[in-house]
């Protein structure tokens, strides 16, 4: 019945007799989705949060210890920090100390001023610059020695950071997390009188309008207003790396006993 009503409206849009009314459906559907998210900077935008996660959960899991030291062993002072508005706000993209920082150019937060900061972030740059160029030349094989040393020196320069350089990667990565599972929905319908429409943005006042080619031979386009609403996408607490933190544990002195 759903599709029914909606093949209703799209009927006039794409004529082929070759396809049945599914298939057509599907096909001015899958059109109209394309170029709502081509023109849109939603994926785009969330896919540069989820890109600071430069550091993975067992490094996520070392920082937070060395944050928790830091906060003489208060696991509740450092959860604290981490969930509140311990960070200024980065007004305006500005080019970093190091040059590990444009790993994190997309952060909202401000990078703390931190040596050790900046030196892991060089090295973090510079693995990532290894496996790329791995990629590129088709190598399978790496180099494990090479792999190793970075490994040892960026536990170097976690072992000595700041206390706001721990908090600085926990939230960038804590909301990378949060970016990394979400749920959008678009909702769309026709607009009448394609000739008086123009395309239009969504905004926080209203939705946007998106012209579409049409595969109807009276008329070339047709015209879409749109909302798109981004769902399950709630900052991640700092729970989340406690929890981690002592399942590392168990695991830790699992394998120890062995």
């Amino acid at each position: 019945v759903i599709l029914d009503m909606m093949f209703r409206g799209f009927e006039t849009i794409n004529s082929s007799t070759e396809c049945d009314s599914s298939a057509r459906l599907l096909d001015s559907i899958t059109t109209t989705l394309t170029n709502i998210l081509e023109r849109e900077t939603l994926l785009p935008n969330v896919q540069r949060i989820q890109l600071l996660d430069v550091i993975d959960g067992d490094g996520a899991v070392k920082i937070y210890q060395r944050l928790v030291n830091l906060c003489m062993g208060s696991q509740n002072d450092a959860d604290e920090l981490l969930d509140g508005e311990s960070l200024c706000i980065r007004e305006v993209s500005r080019s970093g100390d190091c040059e590990g920082d444009r790993l994190l150019a997309s952060s909202p937060y401000e990078m703390p001023k931190c040596d050790h900061l900046c030196n892991f972030l060089d090295e973090v740059h510079r693995c990532h610059a290894y496996f790329r160029e791995k990629e590129r030349d088709g190598c399978i094989e790496s180099d494990r020695v090479f792999i190793n040393e970075c490994y040892e020196r960026c536990n170097e320069c976690l072992d000595q950071i700041s206390k706001d350089a721990c908090i600085y990667l926990l939230k960038n990565w804590l909301l990378s997390l949060a970016l990394c599972d979400i749920s959008f929905f678009v909702t769309f319908r026709l607009i009448s009188g394609v000739h008086t429409a123009s395309e239009e943005m969504q905004n926080d006042d209203h939705g946007g309008v998106v012209l579409c080619a049409s595969k109807n031979a009276t008329f070339s386009e047709y015209a879409v207003f749109y909302e798109m609403k981004v769902v399950d996408c709630d900052p991640k607490p700092a729970k989340k790396l406690r929890n981690r933190a002592d399942v590392e544990h168990v695991f830790n002195s699992i394998s120890l006993s062995s």
